[in-house]
């Protein structure tokens, strides 16, 4: 039993805030892009919301929890799906965005604390260095860095660069760890999985190093195609473009691209659309590929040149359902990816069986060193059984299937719990505190809040 007297006054002046709008909004990521999430997970609250201004008060509020038994789920900017930031236990949500700024930048490397918002770190780099980021998630904007490590697992540049998990993609990470004597461990090369994507459960990241690279000036452009095979074939033939940098070519449905506000006069009623960015300097080559796949341009532009609208990856990955979920709270979505060599084949079999079901949607990415796609298919919902029977018309394809409406951080699928993670948390986190719930199968931690549903026994095959 967690003590939150004793945790308060062991933080000494350490910023909190208990006032029931701060835990409402604190205690809440985009876990209601499921229904399943959202019935489960809705009424959750943390107790208290502590503000940590640097490592030193990390390492406090470690200690204090380490004392007195206290949960805590760390928070960035919340935009996680699958509720990746919510507090099973109740406890105390660590908001991290205090710890921002960069610390240090040398030749294709970059280091910046936690909490710093991913488009302020990319504006930057480019303004003081002439570099940028080589990977960063739609949700640039909110997102913090730490948030991505912890939560995300690809996103812009993963036609380029591939997923985060790569070698190579996160170059260190620094983190604070919650065992008897907490402290900071400093993680580079292959260790840095064993925080990648682990929703916080094995310690609070503290600053990440991530590789950049040269500044490029990105064009933003919308290809418009008759059917959905051709614009999979563009998309496709983009990403396996080696002499064509580019960050994006994703491919919408029509009725998805419908709901593209400010951009809804590029993408023509009734056609597959898909959004790409390639660099300034391979705009002739994007041109003529555009040309041999038989797309139409409807847009194209210099990224940043319409002032005011957002960048063009904001109707991307997640974003693409978050604008159809702001038309209609009815739909979902489910994240699949596609075995590379025959992706169109299965994608058009995928298409043929759930396409009156399922308005599709594919990021076409680099994964295990292949070009192929990622799906993040959208579709009304109606219940458990009509999830089960398309996540089944998925696998029997051999699409497989990461999971977005369950918070456990096996069942999503996109990282495999080896013995190495489970070994450093033993020895890091012996109580199960951080983030607790979150990794199937621990065999400590405080109790749960009660749930229902059972978002926790949901499988899939997952991408591992």
């Amino acid at each position: 039993m967690s003590d939150l007297a004793g945790f308060r006054d062991r933080l000494g002046d350490v910023p909190v805030r208990d006032d029931a709008a701060s835990l409402r909004l604190k205690s809440r990521d985009f876990f209601w892009f499921s229904p399943i999430l959202r019935e489960e997970l809705g009424a959750l609250s943390a107790d208290l919301v502590v503000m940590p201004r640097n490592e030193t008060d990390v390492l406090a509020i470690l200690q204090a929890a380490a004392a007195t038994d206290m949960p805590l789920t760390p928070r960035g900017g919340g935009t996680g799906n699958y509720g990746q930031a919510m507090p099973l236990a109740g406890g105390a949500i660590v908001d991290l965005s205090a710890l921002e700024g960069i610390r240090a930048v040398t030749p294709g490397r970059v280091r910046a604390g936690a909490g710093t918002k991913i488009m302020a770190l990319d504006f930057e780099l480019r303004l003081q260095h002439g570099a940028e980021l080589r990977l960063h998630p739609s949700t640039a904007r909110t997102a913090t860095l730490g948030g991505y490590i912890a939560g995300g697992s690809g996103g812009i540049g993963s036609i380029q660069w591939g997923m985060l998990r790569d070698r190579g993609n996160v170059l260190g990470l620094r983190v604070a760890t919650l065992g008897p004597s907490p402290q900071i461990v400093d993680l580079e090369g292959d260790a840095v999985q064993q925080a990648n994507h682990a929703y916080g459960t094995n310690g609070l990241i503290l600053s990440v190093d991530m590789p950049t690279q040269n500044a490029i000036d990105w064009r933003e452009g919308i290809v418009a195609f008759s059917g959905f095979e051709s614009a999979l074939r563009f998309g496709l033939a983009l990403a396996a473009s080696d002499g064509i940098s580019k960050k994006l070519a994703s491919v919408v449905h029509p009725a998805l691209a419908a709901n593209f506000g400010p951009i809804r006069e590029a993408c023509p009623a009734g056609r597959w659309v898909v959004l790409t960015m390639v660099a300034e300097s391979a705009h002739m080559g994007w041109q003529d590929l555009v040309r041999e796949c038989g797309g139409e341009i409807t847009l194209d532009r210099l990224a940043g040149e319409a002032p005011g609208e957002p960048p063009l990856y904001e109707y991307s990955w997640g974003h693409t359902t978050l604008h159809t979920i702001r038309k209609d709270r009815s739909v979902t979505y489910l994240q699949s990816m596609l075995p590379p060599g025959d992706t169109v084949a299965r994608a058009l079999a995928l298409e043929a069986a759930t396409g009156s079901e399922m308005m599709h949607h594919y990021e076409c990415v680099r994964f295990n060193g292949a070009v192929t796609c990622q799906g993040v298919p959208v579709f009304k919902w109606q219940d458990r059984a009509q999830l089960d029977r398309l996540v089944r018309a998925h696998e029997e394809l051999g699409i497989r299937i990461a999971n977005p409406h369950t918070w456990l951080l096996q069942n999503g699928g996109m990282k495999r719990i080896d013995e190495a993670q489970i070994e450093f948390r033993r020895r890091h986190d012996p109580k199960g505190l951080m983030n607790p719930g979150k990794m199937a199968g621990w065999p400590t931690g405080p109790a749960l809040n009660k749930l229902g549903g059972g978002a926790d026994a949901l499988e899939t095959t997952g991408w591992t």
